[in-house]
């Protein structure tokens, strides 16, 4: 039905608590309106900001259950983070939102997320670790020949998290 993305009436905002990481993603965002693959002037909104977690309510006051997904890779591994982290989802998800997580195992960090969010936060969290045959595929391969490849699927295979809001809460 779309053509293309800028089609779709949406808000797009890509974070990192990193500011060198969001210049860089302010950079592409730039190049891609020259190239013409963002059109200017659309009713579409595409920004870059710096959003450390612990501070998503003084940064987006507004923004209190407004987002309907948030998308996250590998920002589970390091476990002082996972409050902040939460809270952040909380403020942010819509009622019927979800929040999208790839992330490795990581020694038992996703899993130990996967748990306070169930049981801290009344989340309803899914996990799947066979989410697209190309990628298992390849995992599979891999596995054969751990030793030749240095593959190590705990730290380099990730697993899909669907996080919602639980109906029963």
């Amino acid at each position: 039905q779309w053509k293309n993305v800028s089609q779709l009436p949406l808000h797009l905002c890509i974070t990192d608590g990193n500011d060198m990481c969001v210049e860089s993603v302010a950079e592409i965002i730039d190049l891609n309106k020259q190239e013409g693959f963002i059109e200017n002037g659309t009713s579409n909104v595409l920004q870059s900001l710096v959003l450390p977690w612990e501070s998503v309510v003084d940064i987006l006051p507004d923004a209190c259950g407004s987002l309907d997904f948030i998308i996250a890779a590998d920002c589970v591994f390091l476990e002082q983070y996972h409050e902040s982290l939460l809270q952040m989802i909380d403020y942010l998800l819509s009622p019927s939102g979800t929040f999208v997580l790839m992330a490795p195992s990581r020694s038992g960090s996703r899993y130990r997320f996967k748990q306070k969010a169930e049981k801290e936060y009344s989340f309803q969290v899914t996990e799947t670790q066979h989410y697209c045959n190309i990628v298992w595929d390849k995992h599979v391969l891999l596995l054969d020949d751990l030793i030749t490849h240095k593959y190590e699927p705990l730290n380099h295979y990730p697993s899909l998290l669907l996080v919602t809001r639980n109906e029963n809460k």
